[in-house]
């Protein structure tokens, strides 16, 4: 499974997030952190279930 992440913080260093799967009980903290040009996430909370696609959205920034 593919999730896609859109990040809204153009002008920002870190983000976070949560995110809830169907079939799951709990939701799980996103945390990402500015890698030159992109957003990565700083650790899989899912723990390898799911592949990443982390795309920054939004204005150029200043």
């Amino acid at each position: 499974m593919q999730v896609s992440v859109r990040v809204f913080a153009r002008n920002e260093t870190s983000a976070r997030g949560l995110i809830f799967l169907p079939g799951e009980t709990d939701l799980h903290e996103l945390r990402l952190n500015r890698s030159g040009n992109a957003f990565k996430l700083d650790a899989d909370p899912l723990g390898g279930k799911v592949s990443w696609e982390v795309t920054e959205v939004g204005a150029p920034r200043k």
